[in-house]
């Protein structure tokens, strides 16, 4: 396929997926379980074409909530934090 049969903005996606395979875009992930919660730390280069937080985003701060799960952002890293489903 042709990039000039793409349309702009797939054309923006294919050219951001290939940089960041080219430069293999540097980023830390660690989970781990504590008093019966997952934890997930996750750190990604700023050199990111998706960015930090996806979506272009290179700084973000704040909380997300959804029922199990709480994300925390910091800046420039996030920490998620999810209670496991109970197995039944």
């Amino acid at each position: 396929m042709d990039e000039k049969e793409l349309t702009p903005v797939e054309a923006f996606y294919v050219r951001v997926m290939r940089k960041n395979a080219k430069e293999k875009v540097r980023q830390v992930v660690k989970r781990w379980r504590f008093l019966g919660l997952d934890f997930k730390y996750e750190w990604r280069s700023k050199h990111n074409g998706w960015g930090r937080f996806g979506g272009g985003w290179q700084i973000e701060a704040g909380f997300q909530w959804s029922g199990r799960t709480l994300i925390l952002n910091f800046f420039v890293f996030s920490i998620r934090i999810s209670k496991p489903r109970r197995e039944e």
